[in-house]
C-alpha cells in the first residue's frame, strides 16, 4: 500500500486528509474543483481522520522536516481499526529548540482559532486510539481539543480540552483513550492530538535519537 506524506503547517493544505496528497501533486491548472465542504454536524461514533486533518504541527514540529507523518504506512493495522493509520517520525534537532513536538488533527486544516470548528453532536464520552512504537519505550501523550482556549486574540476556541496521562509504547498495538465523559462540547477545532516530550538532558536516552511510532483507529465514541 502506498504512503501519503503529511505536510507541515507552513504549506497550503486542504481541509480533508484523504484529498491532501492528490491536490498537492497536481499542477494548479489541473486541480479539480473542491468537493462540498465537510461542515455538517458530526454524530459519534466517527473516525477522526474522516473529518479532521493532521495539520497542526507544534513545538519542534513547526520546523519543516523535524516531524514527518505518513498516512497508511503502518506495518500492520490494529484490530478492527477504522480511518487512516499513521507512521510518525520525530527527529529532534540538535540542539533541541523546544524539547517537545506534537500534531493536532484540525478542522478546517491549519485552524488555530481563525475559523469555526466542527459541530459535534452530544453523545461522545471519549476519544480512542491504537498506538505502537517502532522500538518500544516511546513516550506519548494524547489529547482532545484545547486549541485557542483562553486566547482572547482568536475569534474561535475549542469547546473542549481533555488530556490523558502520558503513556509508554510497546512494539504491540495497545488501545488508549482520552476520557471526557460528562464534558459539554459543541465547536471542535482540534479533534485529536499527540505530544512527545523529550527526556531531560542527562536523564538517560539521548534526546536527539529519532522517535518512531504508529497511530491507528482514532475515533470519537460514546
Amino acid at each position: 500500500m502506498g504512503s501519503t506524506p503529511m505536510t507541515s503547517p507552513r504549506r497550503s493544505l486542504g481541509s480533508h486528509a484523504r484529498t491532501l496528497a492528490v491536490a498537492m501533486a497536481l499542477p494548479a491548472a489541473c486541480v479539480p474543483p473542491s468537493a462540498s465542504p465537510d461542515d455538517a454536524p458530526l454524530t459519534p461514533p466517527f473516525a477522526v481522520s474522516d473529518h479532521f486533518s493532521p495539520t497542526g504541527y507544534m513545538g519542534d514540529g513547526t520546523t519543516i522536516g523535524v516531524v514527518n507523518m505518513l498516512a497508511n504506512a503502518c506495518p500492520s493495522r490494529a484490530p478492527g481499526a477504522v480511518g487512516d493509520c499513521y507512521q510518525v517520525t520525530y527527529v529532534p534537532p540538535n540542539p533541541t529548540a523546544n524539547g517537545w513536538a506534537g500534531v493536532y488533527w484540525q478542522y478546517p486544516g491549519n485552524n488555530w482559532g481563525g475559523y469555526p470548528g466542527h459541530t459535534v453532536e452530544p453523545g461522545a464520552t471519549h476519544a480512542a486510539v491504537y498506538a505502537m512504537g517502532a522500538n518500544g519505550g516511546e513516550p506519548v501523550t494524547f489529547k482532545v481539543g484545547g486549541i485557542a482556549v483562553g486566547d482572547a486574540t482568536q475569534r474561535y476556541h475549542d469547546s473542549i480540552s481533555a488530556s490523558a496521562a502520558p503513556v509508554t509504547l510497546t512494539t504491540q498495538w495497545q488501545a488508549f483513550t482520552v476520557d471526557f465523559k460528562g464534558a459539554s462540547y459543541d465547536q471542535v477545532l482540534g479533534g485529536f492530538a499527540w505530544i512527545v516530550n523529550l527526556p531531560a538532558p542527562g536523564s538517560g536516552s539521548p534526546s536527539t535519537q529519532p522517535i518512531v511510532f504508529y497511530l491507528d483507529g482514532i475515533t470519537w465514541s460514546p
